[in-house]
């Protein structure tokens, strides 16, 4: 059954911005589809200790897409990025919907750190990009623990403009292995909003666990703004 989501707020004449309720953004969080594509990285990193990712977007037809799952290393000969392509996902749709000029929305940037051990820890690189333009979407960062299931952090900026010098005390104060309430009230000081929730994993399926999706309401009202990113 298709996830629907008709009753995200996205103006008719222009698509500038998308408002999202922590309930709805929960919905997406918890949605097969999501879920799918967070146990394919899960386990490609397990396995090969490489970063995956994917991104999550939305079009103003209401429609949910995540891009192709990806997994990458860094080559110190050839000083670049060596990426592979995991899965497709929702990719054809996408490009699809660029062809006809259908604007889309993203939600949410996510990878997965290969080390599992300890807080789940937002690099400077990550944190970073929200210097950029203030159209980011949110970043998720996850860590596949040994049972198999997930601990994702979602961060997000409480608001706009973000200080430089805010951001870069954040990147400086980690130099010991901090707890990851360290971790959320340093990011809090730098003016960005952050949550971990868990995903449990039964026999390789993962699955939001419910105290996790209440926690998703801490972030409140989240606005996106379009072509931040593309897949």
């Amino acid at each position: 059954m298709e996830d629907n989501y008709d009753h995200l707020q996205i103006p008719e004449s222009r698509i500038e911005e998308v408002v999202v309720s922590s309930d709805e953004f929960a919905g997406i969080i918890n949605s097969e589809k999501f879920s799918k594509a967070l146990a394919l990285a899960s386990k490609t990193t397990k396995k090969t200790s490489r970063e995956t990712g994917f991104s999550v977007r939305i079009d103003n037809n209401n429609k949910v897409f995540i891009g192709e799952i990806t997994a990458g290393a860094f080559d110190e000969i050839s000083n670049e990025v060596d990426t592979q392509i995991i899965s497709k996902m929702d990719t054809n749709e996408i490009d699809m919907d660029w062809e006809q000029n259908i604007c889309s929305t993203p939600l949410l940037n996510f990878h997965f750190h290969p080390d599992s051990e300890g807080a789940v820890i937002p690099s400077n690189a990550d944190i970073s990009n929200f210097l950029r333009e203030e159209s980011q979407a949110s970043i998720g960062v996850g860590h596949v623990l040994k049972d198999g299931s997930v601990d994702l952090l979602i961060v997000k900026p409480k608001n706009y403009p973000l200080y430089r010098d805010l951001l870069e005390e954040y990147a400086d104060q980690f130099a010991h292995r901090p707890t990851q309430a360290e971790i959320i009230q340093g990011l809090e000081k730098a003016g960005l909003s952050s949550i971990v929730v868990h995903f449990t994993n039964k026999n390789g399926k993962l699955s939001l666990d419910p105290e996790s999706a209440k926690k998703i309401n801490e972030l409140g009202k989240l606005k996106f703004s379009k072509d931040s990113f593309l897949f």
